[in-house]
């Protein structure tokens, strides 16, 4: 994998955690609307309670009843809205979980894959092996059968036409005839 998919697999999962957090971050201002909406609620509750304790004595029997009704009516909102949020709390943070939980298998499966894909693209084959033993096999017979036939002698350059020249045994006799001359290799 390139730098640039490693990028934009990091991208991917850098937007699923600021989703995540966006998330969360609704139900944590949810539940702040929902506790101000109790609190509201308590202070209607008790408003209207001093608001129904002056209208029984300064009012008739039926607007007591519709006062009733209508805290009543109030309640009813009220803990439909909370019971609402609360549902959308629970889905929202069961949702980040599960966002969270993805987002670290899928990491795991990548990275394995890179690994065993580096591991297929270094270690070689069965069959390259075999390959490669045998072929060092042959470049050892043939650097075996080399040094055999002077392979290490000592070369230089030699005289003012820099000709190519070997170092001989001086000890030993020439072989050949006026033509051809020849000399043992030093060392063989």
């Amino acid at each position: 994998m390139s730098d640039k998919d490693f990028q934009m697999i990091f991208d991917c999962l850098g937007r699923l955690l600021k989703v995540a957090d966006r998330d969360q971050s609704t139900a944590t201002e949810l539940l702040k609307k929902l506790d101000f909406q109790v609190r509201e609620y308590e202070l209607n509750q008790q408003r209207c309670q001093k608001a129904i304790e002056q209208t029984i004595y300064s009012t008739i029997n039926t607007s007591i009843q519709n006062e009733v009704n209508q805290i009543s009516a109030s309640f009813n909102d009220a803990q439909k809205q909370a019971d609402a949020a609360a549902k959308r709390y629970e889905k929202s943070s069961n949702w980040a979980i599960w966002k969270v939980a993805v987002t670290g298998v899928l990491i795991a499966i990548i990275t394995l894959s890179v690994f065993v894909a580096a591991v297929y693209m270094v270690v070689p084959s069965y069959e390259e092996i075999t390959a490669r033993i045998s072929k060092m096999n042959e470049l050892d017979s043939a650097i075996r059968d080399l040094e055999s036939r002077g392979a290490l002698a000592k070369t230089s350059y030699c005289g003012q036409e820099s000709r190519f020249c070997v170092r001989v045994d001086g000890k030993l006799d020439f072989y050949g005839d006026e033509k051809e001359k020849y000399m043992i290799i030093h060392g063989y």
